[in-house]
């Protein structure tokens, strides 16, 4: 894919690993955090929104990322199949689970994510596809 001059590209893999890797910190210091919330006031940790707001950016990223990953790079299927098992993954140790069980669970399954990203964007260094792949 030719990067046409004065046109700003976005490196969607960037962009998806590191709404994963938020969301991976946030699941990560909410329970450190969580008995300091009512000392310092901080809502933003335990507000639904906002957890399920980078649920849904991180799902769209990836999507947008790894169509165009595998549509105009490389035709690798593999990324796919990690996004494909990693986010339902995630979004089902959120709603179900519980405890240390939950932050587990959300660890694989946002590692599993950025991964994904991260071999979707190494793909995307080798040569690039002549022609778009129909899917």
């Amino acid at each position: 894919m030719v990067k046409k001059p004065g046109k700003a590209s976005i490196n969607w893999d960037a962009f998806g690993a590191g709404a994963s890797f938020i969301c991976a910190i946030h699941c990560a210091l909410f329970p450190l955090l969580l008995s300091a919330v009512p000392l310092l006031g901080i809502q933003f940790f335990e507000n639904p929104v906002i957890e399920y707001s980078l649920m849904v950016a991180s799902f769209f990223i990836g999507l947008i990322a790894l169509y165009r990953g595998y549509t105009y790079h490389h035709a690798n299927i593999l990324p796919i199949i990690l996004f494909a098992i990693g986010f339902p993954v995630l979004v089902f140790a959120h709603i179900r689970l519980q405890g240390v069980m939950s932050y587990t669970v959300i660890t694989l399954a946002a590692i599993m994510i950025i991964s994904a990203h991260f071999i979707n964007w190494k793909a995307h260094h080798k040569p690039v596809l002549t022609k778009p792949v129909n899917i």
